[in-house]
Order: structure tokens, then C-alpha cells, then sequence
């Protein structure tokens, strides 16, 4: 024990010659300016498997379902790749805690200018929680929300859904109300027409 603590009292002084050495804080500096710029980088839309894998798995709610529905509806959930929009991406990688909690912002070099992924959570001031099943039904095969609004369907592919199952649908829904609601900032109105363009790319 004592020479454990003789080594420790050895090390402390050549930790602050360390921190007081100029390169360290320039280091330190270019160092965070890189994470800076690496978590504000565009993730563009042509990602390697692995990338994907890793996003997805980084996005998995930790809530287990538990009726047939809601594991059918996490199946569906999962392998549609729904978090990759919906769930915040920082620097470290997609917020687990934050799943499905909306927040990813999709960017579009245009007039389109920025979508802001929804809150998917039961939460009922900013998530699904006050939707109901046909709610979400009518927003999956449309794209309109109960509050009239439509969502383009580059930032929400509701054309593609619009092709699934009525129980596939009622699966996810259910599995989505069975999470934590999770509260979230409302997104900031977007200006501007929206035009078909495919010249956009992720980032948050």
C-alpha cells in the first residue's frame, strides 16, 4: 500500500508538468475542434452496413416488449430502421436514452431547408401520446397528422408505408405506446415551399 501510494505521489508531479506544457492545451484544443466538426458533419445518405448496424442498435428503446403485438411491432420498428431519423444522433453515437424521442434533423440544400424527426414516444405535449391507433394509421398511409398537416414524403416516407399492413401498423403503434414517453423541445417552423428534390442529407 505504501508503495502504491509513493508511485501515485511520483505521478502527480509530472501530470502538472503535463498540463501546464503549451502542446497539451494545443492539443486539447484541436482535439474537441475535431469532435466539434465530426458531430455537426452531414451523415450523408450513403452509409456502410456497419454504420447502420451500429445506428441501429444504438437505437433500440431499453424497454422490453411484452404482448405479441408490441414484439411484432418492435420487429417492425427495428428492421424499417425507424430510429435512425427518430432518435437524436450526437457526436458519441445515437442516444439510447433518447430513443425514439425525436430530434434528427434532416437538411435539405434548398428552399426545403430542415425537417426535425417527430417524437414517437406517448409522451402527449410533443409525442404520439394523445394519437390514436387510427391516428397513426391515417399519418403511416397519408402523411396527415391530426392536426391536419402533411408530411413531405422525402423527410417521412408515408409512400412507402402506405404499402404495409394494417396489422404491421397497429403493431408498431402499439409497441410505440408501450415506451416511455419522453419529452422533447418542439421543432422550430421550417419557411419555404417544398419542392421534389433528391439533394438533402442528415445530420443533428
Amino acid at each position: 500500500m505504501e508503495r502504491v501510494q509513493q508511485n501515485v505521489k511520483a505521478v502527480f508531479p509530472r501530470l502538472k508538468k503535463i498540463y501546464r506544457h503549451p502542446v497539451f492545451w494545443v492539443c486539447a484544443v484541436l482535439g474537441g475542434l475535431l469532435l466539434y466538426i465530426w458531430s455537426i458533419w452531414p451523415m450523408t445518405t450513403v452509409m456502410s452496413p456497419s454504420l447502420i448496424i451500429w445506428r441501429l442498435n444504438g437505437s433500440i428503446p431499453l424497454s422490453q416488449p411484452k404482448t405479441e403485438w408490441e414484439k411484432r411491432g418492435e420487429y417492425v420498428v427495428t428492421v424499417s430502421g425507424c430510429g435512425m431519423c427518430h432518435t437524436i444522433f450526437y457526436w458519441a453515437g445515437p442516444d439510447n436514452f433518447k430513443a425514439y424521442a425525436g430530434g434528427m434533423r434532416v437538411r435539405w440544400k434548398n428552399a426545403l431547408q430542415e425537417r426535425v424527426a417527430q417524437n414517437l414516444t406517448p409522451e402527449k405535449e410533443t409525442g404520439i401520446g394523445a394519437w390514436s391507433e387510427e391516428d397513426f394509421i391515417v399519418a403511416m398511409k397519408s402523411g396527415i397528422t391530426p392536426n391536419s398537416k402533411t408530411a413531405h414524403w422525402q423527410a417521412m416516407p408515408w409512400d412507402m408505408h402506405a404499402n404495409w399492413s394494417l396489422d404491421d401498423l397497429r403493431a408498431m403503434y402499439r409497441y410505440l405506446m408501450s415506451l416511455e414517453p419522453k419529452k422533447r423541445k418542439p421543432s422550430h417552423p421550417v419557411k419555404g415551399p417544398l419542392p421534389d428534390t433528391d439533394t438533402f442529407y442528415f445530420g443533428s
